[in-house]
């Protein structure tokens, strides 16, 4: 075996052997919920679902809505979201003229 080979091949095995072991499930890299915007939500909303291996589909329709004190934490949530974002906002340039 040429020395290039032998040295293509030594590398193939020491890069294979630094690759991570998974235990259990890895987890998703699909977009979360609150990654989508609105449309994104009614459009995959408006999407049939796929059938699986022993799944029928089916949905009942439209989710039922939110029970008040969920929404109220929710509208509490992005409120809290939305000062904190616009006070990020505020600092970015005092940071980045640092």
């Amino acid at each position: 075996m040429r020395k290039s080979n032998c040295l293509v091949l030594w590398s193939a095995l020491m890069i294979a052997a630094c690759a991570p072991t998974v235990d259990g499930e890895v987890p998703s890299l699909a977009k979360r919920s609150y990654e989508l915007t609105p449309e994104q939500i009614a459009e995959l909303a408006a999407t049939p679902l796929e059938l699986e291996a022993g799944d029928r589909g089916e949905r009942a329709g439209p989710a039922p809505p939110l029970p008040a004190a969920v929404a109220d934490r929710l509208t509490m949530a992005m409120s809290e979201h939305q000062a904190g974002s616009a006070a990020f906002a505020r600092e970015v340039p005092a940071a980045r003229a640092a």
